[in-house]
């Protein structure tokens, strides 16, 4: 029941929006039925592994950083945790299942993105990558055709980017999100109907001109951010109806390339792509105002797009969604000031804000 509700149930309500709440009853629900599980002594290794696999999931869909989520951090650490402990005992058993290497494979994957987005430890958050990717590529060994695996692999090989680009080494970064972006366009020559690929894809166009702008390419970044905008039309070709999913990949395609639009000068058309994404965000909030990833990506949006309102001197409206944004940062600072991602998130606000004073002029206070 467990694992129904958090595969096959939870993955339905997720493309519905306006669907946090019962999203919330379901990972309740799940918790529950996973906490006596993971608590039987007398359970088999086929059901300890299904049993950490679930808790791994609900992980996610607890509190994945950098991903839609319910943002509920501490508790995802936690059954990530408990996960762990249920399958580092077995990481050295012969032979293994299927299914145990594959529960790797997602241990890992889920460890690297805390120590990446959470932790900001860049060593930690890289050698548990490489664990993630060598336990994902022994499962694709096994099940070549599986593309939500290979997907996996991929999207792990993306994270080496944006962890080697974290960790100011551009170009390794740049050469990973090539191989990356070359292997996804492989793969859908195959199997061109694949969502899964194809959100993949435009995820890692988005790292790639995220990487390209702070890399003094701007233009490169604007192409590329194009790219994953045309990938996104792609997928709604192949899926008419608007998903959660759809929205917030669209809302973070506009995001990349209004800021790479900034970067080369043209805060005209940046402001016109941040609009959008603003918008979605927006709608998603709306619909659903316990949706805490649609309300994080608001205010990233309204502190960024202060930027390109300054250069257009619209300076009133660029104050008023700066300040709004950086007063959002700091309330969930405050709940949790010993996170290193939300500290991080408080630098670069205090940062804008002065950037955006000093530019402004007769601020000096404020400043």
């Amino acid at each position: 029941l467990a694992k129904s509700l958090m595969f096959d149930v939870y993955d339905k309500i997720d493309l519905v929006p306006g669907s946090t709440a019962a999203k919330v009853e379901l990972a309740e629900a799940a918790q529950t039925y996973l906490d006596s599980l993971a608590a039987d002594a007398r359970a088999s290794d086929e059901l300890r592994v299904e049993t950490a696999s679930g808790l791994i999931r609900l992980s996610d869909i607890q509190g994945t950083p950098g991903f839609s989520s319910l943002q509920k951090v501490g508790l995802a650490g936690e059954n990530l945790a408990r996960a762990q402990s249920i399958l580092a005992p077995m990481e050295t058993a012969e032979p293994k299942s299927d299914e145990l290497v594959l529960a790797l494979g997602d241990l890992y994957a889920g460890l690297s993105d805390a120590s990446l987005y959470v932790e900001t430890d860049m060593d930690k958050a890289l050698d548990e990558n490489a664990k993630a990717q060598q336990w994902y590529a022994a499962y694709l060994e096994r099940r070549p055709d599986d593309l939500h695996a290979r997907f996996d692999l991929l999207a792990m090989q993306g994270n080496q980017g944006i962890i080697e680009f974290r960790d100011n080494d551009r170009e390794s970064a740049l050469a990973t999100l090539d191989g990356v972006i070359a292997a996804f366009d492989t793969a859908l020559a195959d199997h061109p109907d694949s969502v899964d690929l194809l959100y993949g894809l435009a995820r890692t166009q988005r790292i790639q001109s995220d990487v390209l702008v702070n890399s003094d390419r701007a233009a490169d970044a604007v192409a590329a951010a194009s790219a994953s905008l045309e990938t996104m039309q792609r997928i709604r070709a192949l899926i008419p109806a608007e998903t959660v999913t759809y929205w917030r990949a669209m809302s973070m395609s506009h995001r990349r390339r209004a800021y790479a639009y900034y970067r080369t000068g043209e805060a005209a058309l940046a402001v016109d792509d941040y609009k959008p994404a603003l918008e979605i965000e927006s709608r998603r909030i709306a619909l659903d105002p316990d949706d805490a990833d649609a309300r994080e990506n608001y205010a990233s949006y309204s502190g960024e797009i202060a930027y390109p309102l300054l250069d257009l001197k619209r300076l009133p409206e660029a104050e008023e969604s700066l300040l709004a944004a950086a007063q959002w940062f700091q309330d969930r600072y405050d709940r949790s000031p010993d996170k290193g991602a939300y500290q991080r998130n408080m630098l670069v606000q205090h940062v804008q804000l002065h950037e955006f004073y000093n530019g402004w002029g007769d601020h000096e206070t404020e400043r």
